[in-house]
């Protein structure tokens, strides 16, 4: 697996910069996570590429800072910011892929997923 690339009806939804490696990592089972979850987690970003928006708080979580975090049961959370591109149209890039014990956001996870996005704004307007 390379990524994840979907182009709904609303929106594009897809990996950029780390999140492809760390979609690769926890999507692709080499983290232990089961294939259901996996499962779970691409159903939603294909959902919110095709109808625009996922259930909150349940699904996908605001998290502030213009991140926002789609959300399976399993604990599997995918990381991104919602734009619209010259190159790409509407879309919801993610930019971090973690496999989380508890709710709240870490710190880390936070930063990485916000320079993800400074790095891709810088080069796609």
């Amino acid at each position: 697996m390379s990524g994840f690339n979907y182009n709904g009806s609303k929106k594009r939804v897809f990996t950029w910069g780390d999140g492809v490696s760390s979609w690769d990592d926890h999507v692709s089972g080499e983290k232990g996570t089961d294939l259901k979850c996996q499962a779970q987690l691409i159903a939603l970003a294909e959902r919110l590429a095709t109808v625009g928006g996922l259930r909150s708080p349940d699904q996908f979580n605001n998290e502030g800072n213009g991140i926002y975090a789609i959300k399976a049961n399993c604990g599997l959370r995918a990381y991104g910011w919602f734009g619209t591109y010259e190159d790409f149209g509407p879309s919801f890039v993610i930019g971090w892929v973690v496999h989380k014990k508890r709710q709240k956001l870490d710190p880390s996870d936070r930063k990485t997923t916000l320079e993800q996005k400074k790095k891709f704004e810088s080069k796609h307007k």
